[in-house]
């Protein structure tokens, strides 16, 4: 286990991360009216970096695309667990635009656990949203919502406090939940195996590989750690307290595909945050890219290589093997069942050698042009693995997927929207 003075140091990277969310969305990045409870940002003083807002943007927005592709396929039959979650506010979101799962989880060290609900408990906005939400069609009740200084449960909402290094307490706290193991479930994780040890986090993604039936988990992290600029970043972080003990996994896609293929997961697939941004609907990034003025697009792109988001998913029964290049001319038979292999993008039949080369061309690039500013540049990380910045080179869809008798995730991806 880490120390008590790295882990308050983890704890405070989500202060860190909330409020850059808050500079992002005060500008109009994308909208949120509850971000403001948890955000201490005050001032313009406060306001972040282009490159930061943008940054944050990405992330934000390429985690939400993956995760309604996942609500939408399964009807809002499925639960979600957010591990490390923080002062996230995805659960009020969602609940704003009607795609509430059966069971929504947050999971979290104590102290910002206790922090969050405080705040919760302090504002009518949140708390009235964990009142309303009614699966069972019982719209003239109340359902009761229970209080305690480290765990809320209501209907679909709960928060409860758990150190994920612990597999046994991470168990108790899925039990405490009244999670259902048999119904689909997503995963959201953000930028917290970076800081558990490798043993640990590969443990808690076995763990939930063999603990769920229908699984699909969404990953954003650092990548591509192991080159001039990433050693910087590594080196900063560490300066502050914020040792990085799960770097190993974040050496390039390989390292972050075999975290979950060498658990019991049937598929993995992701994309740096460059791909990632250049995937997300250009309509809205073109919107966006007009709020504030952009002189060092090449440290950007720096930054988002440094960055990635990967989701895999693992199924009751596999039938079939494809790999995510080949998946496009496959032809899968469901036995009536929902078949989700059909959604992809062109992205996902170049061949792996030309994203790999283009990627490559394009951070040997980034890389020559800020090799003299590369300790300026990782301040804007705001000293926080939160900041979304950046993420690692391409996947190509390196990667197997195994089809299920029953749901197959493999076709939700980030790659559908140019």
């Amino acid at each position: 286990m880490a120390s008590s003075r790295q882990d308050e140091e983890v704890q405070s990277t989500n202060d860190d991360a909330v409020n850059s969310k808050f500079s992002a969305v005060k500008l109009g990045y994308w909208q949120d009216p509850y971000i403001q409870f948890f955000s201490k940002f005050s001032s313009a003083i406060d306001r972040k970096p282009p490159e930061l807002n943008r940054g944050y943007y990405a992330r934000v927005k390429g985690v939400e695309y993956l995760l309604k592709q996942f609500l939408k396929k399964t009807d809002l039959k499925c639960q979600v667990v957010n591990l490390g979650a923080g002062s996230d506010t995805r659960f009020w979101l969602l609940s704003d635009q009607n795609l509430v799962p059966l069971k929504w989880v947050e999971l979290d060290f104590e102290p910002v656990v206790n922090k969050k609900i405080r705040i919760i408990k302090s504002k009518k906005s949140l708390m009235c949203k964990l009142q309303a939400n009614n699966h069972d069609g019982s719209s003239d009740s109340i359902p009761d919502v229970q209080i305690k200084p480290t765990e809320i449960h209501s209907n679909i909402y709960h928060i409860v406090s758990c150190d994920l290094r612990d597999v046994c307490q991470f168990k108790s706290c899925i039990d405490r939940c009244s999670i259902d193991c048999t119904i689909p479930t997503a995963f959201i994780c953000e930028c917290v195996f970076i800081y558990m040890d490798p043993h640990s986090s590969s443990c808690l993604v076995r763990t939930i590989s063999e603990m769920f039936s229908d699984i699909f988990f969404i990953n954003y992290e650092q990548v591509n750690m192991n080159d001039r600029f990433g050693e910087v970043m590594l080196s900063n972080l560490q300066n502050r307290g914020c040792a990085l003990l799960g770097v190993q996994h974040c050496l390039n896609f390989q390292t972050q595909f075999d975290r979950f293929l060498k658990c019991g997961w049937n598929g993995i697939d992701g994309g740096d945050m460059l791909q990632i941004y250049h995937g997300l609907p250009q309509d809205d990034v073109q919107r966006i890219e007009k709020i504030e003025f952009l002189d060092d697009i090449e440290m950007l792109t720096q930054l988002f290589t440094h960055y990635c988001i990967v989701w895999a998913y693992k199924h009751s029964t596999k039938n079939t093997t494809t790999t995510t290049a080949t998946a496009a001319a496959a032809t899968t038979t469901t036995n009536a069942v929902t078949d989700f292999s059909t959604v992809t993008n062109d992205i996902s039949t170049i061949p792996v050698s030309s994203i790999a080369k283009s990627i490559a061309a394009a951070t040997t690039s980034a890389t020559t042009a800020v090799t003299t500013n590369i300790t300026t540049s990782t301040s804007l990380l705001d000293d926080s693995g939160h900041s979304s910045s950046g993420s690692g080179s391409s996947s190509g869809g390196v990667v197997v997927s195994q089809l299920s008798g029953k749901l197959d995730f493999s076709d939700i991806s980030l790659f559908i929207y140019k």
